[in-house]
């Protein structure tokens, strides 16, 4: 519709009532000018860091911001539900105290929702011990899967399953369910909830099968040697 479908995502991120301050964290590279041109025009702070090591940009943004707790979004969640977020935020704020981490239950929670929230602290730590390429490339993983026990973790539990719905953009198929589902629900409420998308897609069952072929990348931990 005639617009980066990054500037649909920071849209729906900045309606989360507890997030204080939104960064874009980008890399240096010349070929991301123009995320950060975007976020210039859209009022939307930048980071711009290491390509690779992911987790250095991100300890980096969030040592900048002075923040005490981190909610992270990936980029390819374009039709993140803001409400669905905020339950995940206020969750790990009010009802787990002490916690390091709190993630998704992706058996009860369609990709495309993925809303991490931990502590700086636990992002401090994991960037002075993590040194493999997960721990870097992953931001949290080494908080959640490299050292268990080190930190209190949990999953976000949805209360109910909702479904194998498939949200989130790594592939041409999936591109094109979302642009499908956003010239159906954004003119009609640009902050469309999961529960409207769960509805189009039961009614249409075509639009399911535009990306049904797709399957979720699956990481498996390598030790070091």
């Amino acid at each position: 519709m005639g617009r980066p479908m990054l500037s649909y995502e920071l849209e729906r991120i900045e309606a989360i009532p507890e997030i204080d301050e939104l960064i874009v964290a980008t890399t240096t590279n010349r070929i991301d000018d123009p995320i950060a041109a975007l976020c210039e025009k859209l009022g939307v702070k930048t980071y711009r860091g290491s390509e690779s090591d992911v987790l250095s940009r991100y300890h980096e943004a969030a040592e900048a911001a002075r923040a005490d707790v981190v909610a992270r979004f990936t980029a390819d969640c374009p039709v993140i539900d803001p409400s669905f977020a905020s339950s995940v935020i206020k969750k790990f704020l009010g009802q787990y105290p002490g916690l390091d981490y709190l993630g998704m239950d992706y058996d009860a929670v369609p990709r495309g929702m993925d809303t991490e929230v931990f502590t700086f602290e636990a992002l401090d730590a994991a960037h002075r011990e993590g040194f493999s390429k997960e721990d870097r490339e992953h931001v949290t993983w080494h908080i959640h899967t490299t050292n268990p026990g080190r930190f209190r973790t949990a999953r976000f539990p949805a209360g109910e399953r909702l479904g194998d719905y498939r949200l989130t953009v790594d592939t041409e198929e999936d591109f094109v369910l979302i642009r499908e589902i956003m010239e159906r629900l954004y003119a009609g409420n640009p902050l469309f909830s999961l529960r409207d998308i769960i509805a189009l897609l039961d009614s249409e069952p075509g639009l399911r099968s535009i990306n049904a072929g797709v399957r979720q990348k699956e990481y498996v931990r390598r030790e070091l040697a």
